[in-house]
């Protein structure tokens, strides 16, 4: 189970990175107020990578004391760059533990204070979810302002990126 915790977070910083690929370095558009669950690009951005943040503290046994969205005053280039790095550092923590990190309960405290346990599988699971649930949401903002050049961001797309991958180092 752990390798394939680890597939999904490779999955996802692939996915993020593609899904960063089709938003327009556009800082008028990224800050651009529409009606969603988050009010703009940058602000769906800023949530997943709250979200990776705080879900990768909890895995290392630490305690949140802050989060990218909290002071960020940043600009669409470090919003990018936060993103992915902590997409990257997601995916190279548990490509790091041991094979049984799958069955680890972590404690923690919600945002709201309250005491939980969750095993490593629902917390990476969860994690990831959430995240492709946010770029869809990102597709559907980046429609309502006019972007049409749209790649897959679907994880059978994943499988068949690396599946070519693979393919072409062995030929």
């Amino acid at each position: 189970m752990k390798e394939y915790l680890v597939k999904l977070a490779h999955y996802n910083l692939w996915a993020n990175q593609n899904m960063l690929s089709m938003i327009p370095e556009d800082e008028k558009l990224f800050n651009q107020e529409v009606k969603n669950s988050f009010p703009s690009i940058k602000s769906t951005l800023l949530h997943i990578w709250d979200a990776q943040d705080i879900w990768l503290t909890r895995l290392k046994d630490e305690v949140i004391t802050d989060f990218p969205s909290k002071n960020f005053k940043g600009d669409s280039k470090d919003i990018r760059r936060g993103l992915i790095h902590s997409s990257e550092e997601f995916y190279l923590f548990l490509d790091k533990q041991v094979p049984t990190y799958d069955t680890k309960i972590s404690s923690y405290k919600t945002i709201a204070g309250i005491m939980q346990s969750s095993t490593t599988t629902e917390i990476v699971a969860h994690c990831m979810n959430h995240s492709t649930f946010h770029r869809g949401q990102l597709i559907t903002i980046l429609r309502e302002l006019g972007c049409t050049n749209f790649i897959a961001t679907d994880m059978i797309a994943y499988y068949r990126h690396i599946s070519q991958v693979k393919k072409d180092i062995l030929d």
